[in-house]
């Protein structure tokens, strides 16, 4: 049996399509095995899928880490390093471990030692990226990586441990797949500038789970009254308090409930809460946004997507990372209300919360083509993909004698 290897790290809308392709390519018979940080475990093997522990995302959980990620230069530097290169050796290590005996690699950008375990055993490797943001050259500009020096001088020393050669920029390896696939929705592409390396947009599969029903409270709250799902997830560290109450009372000047949500400013926030407003720390957004009236959040590739299928007028409010080029996609798309998050105060978000409600009639149809845009299953485009380079990498090593044996 021929045996893929998934590798990712992130927040949850970088997992979801990798766990929708792989539990697609498990129906069609291949052996897989998903490997991502212990946060990600349980979806993984909802999903049906073998669980492989790799990286950590423990750091999410520090304060100052999180402000750093979404400081406008250095934030994907600093995801970067503490997603990869606080323990580039031992990553290597357990991903090669893990891909003992397997065919291909299907990974990310965002996992810098994919490429390398794929160089070392002589693998093919595809790589999926989340948004064009991952692989436009435009997007980098104005970034600084702080670690810059380092990821040169570590990645050579460990591809020099390994046996592969040196190079100039190690840390662009990460773009050198067999085949990079575009893993977002319609609306993200095609996208302005040039490509590091070009992908082939196949859409965005939402894995098909079978989720616990709402929790009976929520649900209650949500059958009260019309409300607005504000969700920032990770993001809302620094001004947390300010962020909070601008949105509850931009909802209550628009004439709606605020259901705010935040992984880690829930419990604190709390206390300032009244009885049109309800605080989470995780909602099922496939579950929750359908019955929302209006929807406010960051702009990351899975929250985007899960609002447009939800057909809610929406703000996104980007704070860094691939966050800003999708507002400036749904803004060009006029599919929703941009905010930078910088600007958000009370008179700003209900402005914005106005122009979204106003604005549904005219932009509902434009949703509505943009999902339909999708086409065929992206999952099982994304699977023709991958057999099509297993097929070319066969060809490959037969006239070389290199071909592993499941792949005979």
């Amino acid at each position: 049996m021929v045996t893929l290897v998934f590798v990712t790290l992130g927040s949850l809308g970088d997992i979801k399509p990798m766990v929708a392709i792989a539990a697609f390519a498990k129906d069609a018979g291949y052996e897989v095995r998903f490997a991502t940080s212990p946060g990600h475990r349980r979806l993984v093997e909802a999903a049906g899928l073998h669980y492989e522990a790799f990286g950590s995302d423990a750091f999410f959980d520090q304060r100052d880490v999180r402000e750093a990620l979404v400081a406008p230069s250095t934030g994907f530097g600093t995801f970067m390093w503490h997603a990869n290169l606080a323990e580039l050796e031992e990553l290597y290590g357990r991903l090669s471990e893990i891909s003992e005996g397997a065919d291909m690699i299907v990974g990310t950008p965002l996992v810098m030692v994919a490429h390398l375990v794929a160089g070392k055993r002589v693998l093919p490797f595809v790589s999926c990226a989340f948004s064009p943001a991952m692989v436009l050259r435009e997007a980098s500009v104005g970034a600084v990586d702080p670690y810059q020096n380092e990821w040169r001088s570590r990645l050579n020393a460990l591809r020099r441990d390994i046996g592969l050669p040196r190079r100039s920029f190690p840390q662009m390896e990460r773009f050198s797949a067999d085949r990079t696939l575009g893993v977002y929705p319609a609306c993200l592409r095609p996208a302005r500038g040039h490509y590091i390396t070009e992908p082939l947009e196949i859409g965005y599969p939402r894995p098909r789970l079978s989720l616990s029903p709402v929790d009976g409270a929520l649900a209650d709250w949500m059958g009260e009254g019309a409300f607005a799902l504000v969700s920032f997830g990770s993001f809302v560290d620094r001004d947390a308090e300010h962020c909070f109450q601008s949105a509850v009372e931009a909802c209550r000047q628009v004439g709606l409930r605020c259901l705010y949500v935040s992984k880690h400013s829930a419990d604190y926030l709390r206390r300032g809460s009244g009885h049109d407003v309800r605080l989470e720390q995780f909602v099922e957004h496939s579950q929750v946004m359908p019955r929302a009236a209006a929807i406010v959040h960051h702009g990351g590739t899975g929250t985007l997507m899960e609002s447009l299928c939800a057909l809610r007028p929406v703000v996104i409010t980007p704070f860094g990372l691939d966050q800003t080029y999708n507002a400036e996609r749904v803004s060009d798309c006029d599919l929703g209300e941009v905010l930078d998050a910088s600007l958000i105060d009370i008179a700003s978000l209900t402005r914005a919360l106005s122009r979204a409600l106003s604005a549904w009639r005219r932009r509902r149809p434009l949703v509505v083509n943009t999902i339909a845009a999708v086409g065929a299953a992206p999952e099982e485009r994304a699977l023709q993909e991958i057999e099509q380079v297993l097929t070319s990498h066969k060809a490959d090593s037969v006239r070389i004698g290199t071909a592993s044996p499941t792949a005979l």
